[in-house]
């Protein structure tokens, strides 16, 4: 079985597969080495991939690698898809997994990936496996936490629904900015593309994609778990060639 690990800014998540079949996946807000030695306790995992956007905890990092065939995901790691980023060594892990996940999903399409969470991240990967890069502009949070901090007055607002475009109040001006600013972008960055690259297959994820998918214009796809997709599409690439 493989695991595949994904470190982001405010969570943890990790899964198991058996093959291309998810048997097994938790969010963790805080993640150590007791948990990483009960998910080896219940799955035999042979084979692990880290993709992480902070420092690894170095313990984590050595069981990984002492107890399975290990891939820390990086700018060297091989990829079944050609990246074409003019600086590698900065790209995010979780960017380059997702549209390895998206190649896997939909092969031969020309793909955009809306990653709706901490940031929103917008990646394009053509027909043809060639990343071209993408995007990033601030997640909704970040965008609310900005207006208070960035301001004198102006308070910070839980992300909540809007429907009103035309705020009536100071918080109802503040979600409707926040919210259909992002939609807005979202579809914008949409019609760009669809524009150069028709036909386009759209895909969303990340934490708060479910807040944004309902207005997008285009058809879209919901894939959670695209990140992890490409993940584990880049470790039996790995594992294969090491055999």
């Amino acid at each position: 079985m493989n695991l595949t690990m994904d470190i982001g800014n405010t969570a943890t998540k990790v899964m198991i597969f058996d093959k291309d079949k998810i048997k097994w996946n938790r969010t963790y807000k805080k993640f150590s080495l007791k948990e990483l030695k009960q998910i080896f306790l219940k799955f035999p995992v042979s084979s692990s991939i880290l993709s992480t956007v902070v420092i690894p905890d170095k313990k984590i990092k050595g069981f990984l690698e002492s107890r399975s065939f290990f891939v820390e995901l990086n700018s060297n790691t091989k990829l079944p898809i050609r990246n074409l980023y003019k600086t590698p060594e900065t790209l995010g892990s979780d960017r380059l997994a997702s549209v390895v996940g998206a190649a896997a999903l939909f092969p031969s399409k020309n793909i955009l990936v809306i990653d709706a969470g901490t940031c929103v991240k917008y990646d394009f990967i053509t027909a043809e496996k060639k990343y071209l890069g993408g995007s990033i502009s601030p997640g909704m949070e970040m965008r609310l936490q900005s207006l208070h901090n960035f301001t004198g007055r102006l308070p910070f607002i839980e992300p909540s629904p809007v429907k009103k475009f035309t705020g009536a109040s100071t918080k109802e001006s503040i979600l409707s900015g926040v919210m259909f600013g992002i939609i807005h972008e979202m579809n914008g960055f949409i019609q760009w593309y669809k524009k150069k690259y028709a036909p386009l297959k759209v895909v969303i994820s990340g934490g708060d994609a479910g807040r944004f998918a309902g207005h997008i214009k285009s058809s879209i796809f919901a894939a959670p778990n695209i990140i992890h997709t490409g993940l584990n599409e880049i470790l039996k690439l790995n594992a294969d060639q090491k055999k």
